[in-house]
């Protein structure tokens, strides 16, 4: 239950302030169902909100059918004729001017709320009613108004008026009473509070907008992984494994997430409340497209997609365009960590100071950042794991390497030129360069461009998952050969066509064999 600010100590107002933020409220319209008064030093009081209001001529706070009933030993206890036999008031302030309520104001040691003769007669305060000082910037608050019960009716019934919101801020509203006599008053009705632009709390405004920007980036995002997926599966160019579907399953999650959070906020602007089916869905979609993103970043951290978990061995096996991604995508990841506890860090320091939400008009920033390094990570893993006929995700392909004549044959199951793999081709034509110093160093100064690359016509695979058998049968079938000089018609019974499934099963159990018997002799 609540407590109310500004009195005995800054500790209590802060500690009054900071216990209302933590109300979960769930709509600009508030219902209150003989919700009770609590006691507090010597008043009692109802905390009926809190929101960010946005100052126009259209911002307000409408009070509609609100009521206070007394306990029937309270209302007996005046008479029939008398005209004012309770007084309930209602304060709204602005967060700033916290401060302007109570005793503190006069003595910061000060826990009182209601004005007492001692504090009229030093104050000129009235005796019975809540002490307000008014900010002289803005001379209409904190506002009081009051309702008074009227002989010995048990109800008192607040008249249907509306406050409007000359100054942006964060407003709190209590209803209180200062008579001990109306303890066991309970308050029943409802309050309807808007911004300018509709009844979306000042606070969640800006999330609206995010929500609305991040729904159309994923949708961007999702069109252009869609066609590029749609591509290569036509042209079967494309490594059908699980990670392009997790792909695709958190992009479409994350477009589904942010458009529901967009419309359930869009709804609560335009009804002031926030139905429960719609958020029910909007977390559940977020909580499993968190589940599968950070499973999705676990994967391929351990090397899902490119067979080793390791950048050592590929490091030694020169295997550059499987080495890049990884450094690539350990750089990203290095940038995310170090920017996230930074964050981590500025998020803190963010609440430890403003515990208030006197800052909330940059609030937004706070799950705006989450949402942007997600996307970005989620945005980094389809740039590099992106399909394509560029087999940088571990092709295999042979190279016969003839140093003394400088010659390079090329045999790719997918048919791609060499060029296809600049870093290669660098490579191996600076080795050769280095060899010729070593062996002859007059001809060092000959460059690469006397490295003869021929390529060889071969089978070629039907997918991009057999290039290692396809590359294992070319090699054996080239020592087979026993020549320095290969053709480059050298598979003329193939002719650039398939190895059929029973030539690779055949090269498959062959190695099979080799593994097994150097297992044995090992």
């Amino acid at each position: 239950m609540m407590t109310m600010m500004g009195f005995k100590s800054v500790n209590l107002i802060y500690y009054a302030l900071f216990l209302t933020i933590l109300v979960n409220v769930n709509a600009s319209i508030h219902h209150y169902n003989n919700e009770p008064f609590t006691h507090r030093s010597n008043a009692f009081f109802f905390h009926a909100g809190t929101e960010a209001i946005f100052s126009s001529s259209s911002s307000f706070i409408r009070f509609e059918t609100v009521s206070f009933n007394r306990p029937r030993e309270s209302a007996i206890s005046y008479g029939q004729m008398q005209t004012h036999t309770g007084l309930v008031e209602v304060i709204i302030l602005e967060v700033k001017d916290r401060n302007r309520i109570g005793g503190f104001y006069f003595n910061p040691k000060s826990d009182l709320i209601c004005c007492t003769p001692d504090l009229a007669k030093e104050y000129n305060c009235n005796v019975g009613e809540v002490i307000i000082h008014n900010n002289p910037d803005n001379p209409d608050f904190p506002k009081r108004i009051k309702t008074f019960f009227r002989g010995i009716s048990e109800v008192a019934h607040m008249d249907l008026q509306t406050v409007e919101i000359n100054a942006t801020g964060m407003y709190y509203l209590y209803f209180m009473f200062c008579d001990p006599n109306l303890k066991g008053t309970t308050v029943t009705g409802k309050t309807v509070w808007r911004n300018p632009n509709g009844y979306l709390p000042g606070k969640m405004a800006p999330l609206m907008t995010l929500y609305g920007f991040m729904s159309l980036a994923y949708l961007l995002l999702g069109l252009l992984w869609f066609l590029r997926f749609l591509q290569f599966w036509k042209e079967k160019d494309i490594i059908h494994v699980h990670l392009h579907y997790h792909i695709t399953a958190v992009i479409a999650l994350g477009m589904c997430e942010m458009a529901l959070w967009y419309f359930e906020y869009a709804n609560f602007n335009v009804t002031g409340s926030r139905p429960m089916g719609i958020t029910i869905w909007a977390v559940t979609f977020t909580s499993v497209k968190k589940t599968l993103s950070r499973l999705l970043l676990l994967v391929v951290s351990m090397g899902y997609g490119v067979v080793r978990a390791t950048l050592g061995a590929q490091g030694t096996r020169r295997n550059l365009a499987k080495l890049e991604i990884y450094r690539k995508f350990t750089n990203t990841l290095a940038v995310s960590v170090l920017l996230s506890i930074a964050w981590i860090g500025f998020e803190l320091y963010f609440n430890a100071t403003d515990p208030l939400s006197e800052l909330w008009q940059i609030a937004w920033i706070i799950p705006a950042f989450w949402s942007l390094l997600s996307y970005t990570l989620l945005l980094v893993i389809c740039v590099l794991w992106a399909p394509s006929r560029n087999p940088t995700s571990g092709h295999w392909l042979l190279l016969a390497i003839n140093p003394i004549r400088e010659i390079v044959y090329y045999l790719d199951s997918l048919g791609n030129d060499w060029t296809t793999y600049p870093d290669m081709k660098v490579l191996i034509d600076t080795v050769l360069q280095a060899f010729r110093a070593q062996r002859d160093i007059q001809t060092s100064r000959r460059g690469a461009n006397s490295i003869t690359w021929i390529k060889v016509a071969c089978p070629q695979q039907r997918n991009q998952i057999d290039c290692g058998y396809f590359m294992l049968r070319f090699m054996r079938d080239t020592l087979a050969l026993g020549r320095l000089k290969i053709p480059t018609d050298y598979f003329e019974e193939f002719k650039c066509a398939f190895y059929t499934k029973d030539q690779v099963d055949e090269i498959k159990e062959e190695w099979c064999q080799f593994m097994i018997e150097l297992n044995v002799c090992s």
